[in-house]
């Protein structure tokens, strides 16, 4: 199973300062027993966000290997990393529902 995240800061948003990045886009694999594969490309705020290019890009970057259980806490830091001020104790629902997906699936009977 593979899952790709984007994470896209409105551009007014980048215009106003309070961004480092204008996004990410990371690509999520199967790995063996409760570990996933991540590759991330960030989006510098002089550019545009595409979806294409980040694909592009994350596809070509080092591969990280992590327990499912830390999915949501590293694609929260992926998103923490775009911010100027960054406060990561608010983690997105999603990330953690991303991570329960990938667990349900790597159970064998």
């Amino acid at each position: 199973m593979q899952k790709i995240v984007h994470f896209m800061v409105p551009r007014s948003h980048v215009n106003l300062g309070y961004f480092r990045r204008a996004g990410f886009t990371a690509i999520i694999e199967d790995f063996i027993g409760d570990k996933v594969r991540v590759q991330v490309s960030f989006c510098s705020k002089r550019d545009q966000f595409s979806r294409k290019k980040g694909r592009e890009a994350a596809s070509k970057a080092a591969v990280i290997e992590i327990p499912i259980k830390h999915l949501p806490k590293v694609l929260n830091s992926f998103k923490a990393g775009c911010y100027k001020n960054t406060s990561s104790d608010y983690i997105d629902p999603m990330y953690y529902k991303i991570a329960l997906n990938f667990a349900l699936q790597s159970i064998t009977y």
